[in-house]
């Protein structure tokens, strides 16, 4: 109930206070979907990986940060940075609230804004680096600042405790691999899919249609070479314009 919660305020603040391009009822609804599924996932698999009594970090290695990358890439990294104060929150709720978590309150506690703080630091380094992505390599880029936010936050997490247990490290650096490369994967796998399903035009779609080698453009370069070199010029006029005011070119 509260994941299912969390997830509607969440698409609720998208569609009051924020603008989305057109056709923002498709868009919101496939926004709303990764939410509420990264939630629902996280809420099934997040307890059963606490507490972190063997210190081998399993709980930080899953991708959460997919939802972020998501959102930024089909809307505005602005959007996703609350989708991943979000994530983080709930998943700091889950770490408080899990009845498996053993130990004093304080230890509860501190696990639980560990779990916060690095899901939201690889949320918003996702986010960041997901802004108007339209190929592969931006969203592998976007899985390595993922993981290696997540190696950093769990780095200053071990150096605070006590005692330190130098296999930690290792356990730490799979589970920032294991985030990292698992958000990007499904994060691609998400910006196909989902807009498949609802019919919404993404930046990879317009990027492949932009290829030289598309065979429409290939007809019109052969049947109508003058109608084809004036129309690249009036593109590359456009492209500069929307360039000098800070417009997407590609939309």
């Amino acid at each position: 109930i509260f994941s299912l919660g969390l997830g509607a305020l969440l698409g609720g603040y998208i569609y009051s206070l924020q603008p989305i391009t057109r056709p923002w009822r498709r868009r919101l609804a496939m926004i709303t979907i990764t939410i509420l599924g990264t939630l629902l996932a996280m809420r099934l698999t997040l307890p059963a990986l606490l507490p972190d009594d063997g210190q081998q970090a399993l709980p930080y290695a899953l991708p959460l940060s997919a939802v972020t990358i998501s959102v930024a890439a089909i809307g505005a990294p602005r959007y996703a940075a609350i989708v991943a104060i979000g994530i983080g929150l709930f998943a700091g709720f889950i770490g408080a609230t899990s009845s498996n978590l053993a130990g004093t309150e304080l230890l509860g506690t501190l696990d639980a804004l560990k779990l916060a703080m690095v899901y939201i630091a690889g949320g918003l380094a996702g986010a960041i680096m997901s802004e108007r992505t339209s190929n592969l390599a931006q969203f592998l880029l976007a899985g390595l600042t993922v993981g290696i936010t997540t190696m950093l936050v769990l780095v200053g997490f071990w150096l605070l405790g006590e005692p330190r247990a130098n296999e930690t490290i290792l356990w730490i650096l799979l589970a920032s691999t294991l985030n990292g490369i698992g958000s990007a994967i499904i994060a691609l796998g998400i910006h196909i899919l989902i807009p498949f399903m609802l019919r919404v035009t993404t930046r990879v779609q317009l990027m492949e249609l932009t290829s030289m080698n598309h065979p429409l453009l290939r007809r019109l370069q052969e049947e109508a070479p003058g109608t084809y070199h004036h129309s690249t010029i009036v593109a590359s006029i456009a492209e500069r314009a929307a360039g000098q005011i800070g417009a997407d070119s590609l939309m």
